[in-house]
This record gives C-alpha cells, sequence and structure tokens, in this order.
C-alpha cells in the first residue's frame, strides 16, 4: 500500500494556489470557517486564520483549502494523548514535491482543523509507514488541475470503516454521508 500512497503523491501533485492573505479570502475559502472535504465536514479551529500569520505560513492558505477539500491522501495518526487524521497533499515547485498536511481532530464530535504546514518527504514518508491502510485516497485523474479547484475533483475511494466517529458537520452546515 505504501507504494501507491506514494506514486499517487507524485502522480497527484498539483500546482500551489497562491491567494492573497486577508480575512476577506480566508472567508470566501472557509465560509463560517467550514470546508467540505472527502471524508465529511471540517471546521477550521478558531485561530487558523491568527495562525498562518503567526508562523508566517500566509503563502499557504490556498493550499490549505486544497489539501483539506482535495486531499491525496487521508491517513490515521493515533497516539497515547489523542486520535488525528492528516490530510495530505503534494505540490510541485521547482522540479522537486512539497507536501503539506492539515491535521484534524475530534473536539467534542466535530472534526476540527488545528494545523496547516509544510512537511518534509522523510517526514511524509514515516507517517504513513506507521499508519498502515489509509482512510481515503484520490483515484487519481488525468487532468493537472486535479485539486486546484479550476475543475471538479473526481471522488475518491473511502478505503477504510475504521473512523471510530464519523465526521460530523459543525452547526451551519449541511450534512455528507460517508461512505
Amino acid at each position: 500500500m505504501m507504494e501507491i500512497i506514494l506514486k499517487r503523491l507524485d502522480l497527484e501533485a498539483v500546482s500551489m494556489t497562491r491567494v492573497e492573505f486577508s480575512k476577506e479570502n480566508y472567508d470566501k475559502l472557509f465560509p463560517k470557517g467550514i470546508v467540505k472535504t472527502p471524508l465529511g465536514f471540517v471546521k477550521l479551529g478558531g485561530h487558523q486564520f491568527e495562525k498562518l500569520k503567526e508562523k508566517k505560513r500566509e503563502y499557504l492558505l490556498g493550499a490549505m483549502y486544497q489539501t483539506l477539500a482535495y486531499p491525496v491522501v487521508i491517513i490515521a495518526e493515533r497516539t497515547v494523548e489523542s486520535d488525528a487524521y492528516l490530510y495530505i497533499k503534494s505540490f510541485k515547485s521547482e522540479n522537486k514535491l512539497e507536501f503539506v498536511v492539515s491535521v484534524v481532530v475530534d473536539i467534542e464530535g466535530t472534526a476540527v482543523s488545528i494545523s496547516t504546514g509544510i512537511r518534509r518527504k522523510a517526514q511524509i514518508y514515516a507517517k504513513i509507514k506507521t499508519a498502515g491502510s489509509p482512510l481515503y485516497i484520490t483515484r487519481g485523474s488525468d487532468s493537472q488541475t486535479h485539486g486546484t479547484g479550476e475543475n471538479s475533483p473526481l471522488p475518491g475511494t473511502i478505503l477504510s470503516s475504521d473512523i471510530s466517529k464519523k465526521v460530523k458537520p459543525p452547526n451551519g452546515a449541511a450534512s455528507k454521508e460517508t461512505s
């Protein structure tokens, strides 16, 4: 499975969408602080906009949307303290791959994105290796714009029913069933 995931990350790499860092653009990408993902709706943590600025990650505003809405793979990271879902997307950058990871946790039955950042290839490989089977992997596309928001994405495949809690839509979002 690891080889399939790594090949998908390579094949599905797209250009990172650059979005001007502003509260107005953030609100357009994440209306009411919510984004629809392959596993259901995810609410963005209360200070995600401010955290991007604090950590000098303003350039990741568009990539954060791309990663949550159109991930290449979603894996579960289980630790003693908590469980998290890692939404991973690959991006082409000057003849190399960059990986963006959004960390989503369950807070009182709601899926909440608490962090987004760039990770090194070795970090991604280690996470995939220890995670076991992915929860979701994209089916792939012939289009180089897949996941950029320029075309509708192809539906991916939910690979595991091992999601301990269903992803519930936050207040104000319509429900989405997972397969």
